[in-house]
């Protein structure tokens, strides 16, 4: 602007200097104004006997500006966070373009969403999609005008929500109870999961409680025994554990049970579930499933590790874990012909219950394998409305 207005300054001072020094020759005005707005004259002009030389200087009448200043971004607003999408707004000060660039590092590597069809706003919206839960982006702003002008924003960034936890932890392992003298001696071991919070231990003197709702409440929290007092004696009592995590989740329970008795009485052994239907004899060295009627199949049984991320085949030789790790038994509902009231798990004398996962397509238990290496036998109890079932695997 500066240099703008010294050309004018000095366009005008030449102009009235050539117009002060033909006025005093005496040079009439049409002349002199010709001489000052550029009408042109022949070079050399001659009146009342005086001859002068005039350069004619002409003003620009008209003055263009390059636009040079790229938008300005403000207001920006990130909101509407999900799991897996988040919006993002701004405003620019001029009509722009609309692009993010982003990424898991400020070299924004995931790439560049964009207004489609491409549009000069001063309002501007994107949604960015498809990304992974709990984790922190990085993301850039650039808006351009309609003279190529361009704005990129500081590096700026957010973090998704991370999704539900919905998976419960392992159950507790070796739950036994041992019968006293009006009290029943309960012990077990915790599950290693993180995020396990404790222990809830539910009694009843007709039924194992199949739900954390159900049943007289026993024990509460992270100790690995109890002693549940105050029993009568002769009184056969049914105990579910369930573990519970920090979110909440239940596992789907440990089962023990026994009865009190005086010292002067034989402690009465442990009832033994007997099966309604036969197993078949299991021909070593394959571990699976046994058909029975085909009503389950080795295949309709699922096991897998690291909460259900990690699954293990079956082979010939059964599946191998590591000792006191976490494994998950799934048996998909679709493979149960008739409505179940009761599946449980047996694992060298412990009893585990399943129940819906939680979208309710499959029956599930999470149960520690044993401390001792070896080879294990299991068996599955079901229990429809019209009679139960007993499968060795």
């Amino acid at each position: 602007m500066s240099k703008i207005l010294f050309i004018l300054l000095l366009l005008t001072t030449l102009t009235l200097a050539t117009f002060l020094s033909l006025a005093f020759q005496g040079i009439s005005p049409q002349l002199l104004l010709g001489s000052i707005f550029g009408i042109i004259y022949p070079e050399m002009i001659e009146e009342k006997g005086v001859t002068v030389s005039v350069t004619v200087l002409e003003i620009p009448k008209i003055i263009f500006f390059q636009d040079i200043a790229s938008p300005y971004i403000f207001d920006i607003l990130v909101h509407s966070l999900t799991s897996h999408s988040v919006i993002i707004d701004w405003k620019t000060n001029e009509p722009g373009t609309s692009q993010i660039d982003y990424g898991l590092t400020q070299a924004y590597e995931l790439g560049t969403v964009q207004d489609e069809p491409p549009s000069l706003n001063t309002v501007h919206s994107l949604t960015l999609k498809g990304l992974s839960s709990g984790t922190t982006y990085h993301f850039r702003i650039r808006s351009r005008d309609s003279a190529g002008n361009e704005r990129i924003s500081q590096d700026l960034t957010f973090t998704t929500l991370t999704l539900p936890d919905r998976v419960p932890p392992a159950n507790i392992a070796s739950f036994k109870a041992e019968g006293r003298d009006r009290a029943i001696y309960l012990s077990w071991i915790n599950p290693p999961d993180p995020d396990f919070l404790g222990a809830v231990i539910k009694r009843s003197r007709d039924l194992y409680p199949i739900f954390p709702e159900q049943g007289v409440l026993v024990y509460q929290g992270k100790d690995s025994s109890f002693l549940d007092e105050n029993l009568i004696n002769s009184q056969k009592y049914y105990y579910t554990a369930f573990s519970y995590d920090q979110a909440g989740n239940y596992s789907s329970g440990a089962l023990a049970s026994a009865v009190p008795q005086t010292p002067e009485v034989p402690i009465v052994p442990e009832e033994i579930i007997p099966p309604l239907v036969t197993p078949l004899p299991i021909t070593l060295p394959a571990i699976g499933l046994i058909d029975v009627e085909d009503v389950l199949d080795v295949k309709d049984v699922s096991f897998s590790v690291a909460q259900g991320k990690i699954e293990l085949a079956l082979a010939e030789e059964g599946i191998k874990v590591l000792p006191d790790f976490p494994i998950n038994l799934s048996i998909a509902k679709e493979k149960f012909p008739f409505p179940v009231k009761t599946i449980w798990l047996s694992l060298e004398n412990q009893l585990y219950l399943l129940k819906e996962n939680f979208d309710k397509s499959a029956y599930e238990v999470t149960f520690i394998s044993p401390s001792e290496p070896g080879r294990y036998s299991l068996d599955l109890g079901v229990v429809y409305q019209i009679g139960e079932l007993k499968v060795s695997f």
